[in-house]
């Protein structure tokens, strides 16, 4: 049930995204999936929108000012501290894999990224400083 609550949410958010940065009308008539690209088709349209849909990232960057906090969300980083990354087949960093997919972004020319999840797990303001500047200086729309 959560899974097709999740994806249907998804959709809901793509749709928007498309909507505002891509002026589509709003009416789905149509979702195909191949591989790990989905295509939904809207009414009226025969112009293309490229949207990247990025979730979960868990990005963790401690800070000093964070320590009384951090002893408690130690668990959590520990839990996401590393990811594999899909080219390469190597442990990276969350951070470095979020890295990735933004400049995988660039080289599609996608028209929006669509954050959705967890993209912080824990809020130091290294974390945010990240995230925040990462999107910001790939100059590409973003909506989370």
């Amino acid at each position: 049930m959560r899974i097709i609550f999740i994806f249907l949410l998804s959709i809901s958010l793509l749709t928007n995204a498309a909507n505002g940065f891509c002026n589509y009308p709003s009416k789905i008539i149509g979702i195909r999936t191949i591989g790990n690209h989905t295509k939904i088709l809207l009414e009226k349209s025969n112009r293309t929108c490229k949207i990247m849909h990025i979730t979960d990232s868990h990005i963790t960057i401690p800070d000093v000012k964070d320590s009384l906090i951090w002893d408690k969300c130690k668990r959590m980083h520990k839990a996401y501290e590393n990811t594999e990354s899909h080219t390469s087949k190597k442990n990276i960093s969350r951070e470095d894999a979020f890295k990735m997919l933004i400049n995988q972004a660039k080289k599609l020319k996608v028209d929006i990224i669509v954050l959705t999840g967890d993209i912080i797990n824990f809020p130091s303001e290294k974390s945010v400083d990240f995230v925040y500047n990462t999107l910001k200086n790939n100059k590409i729309p973003y909506l989370y």
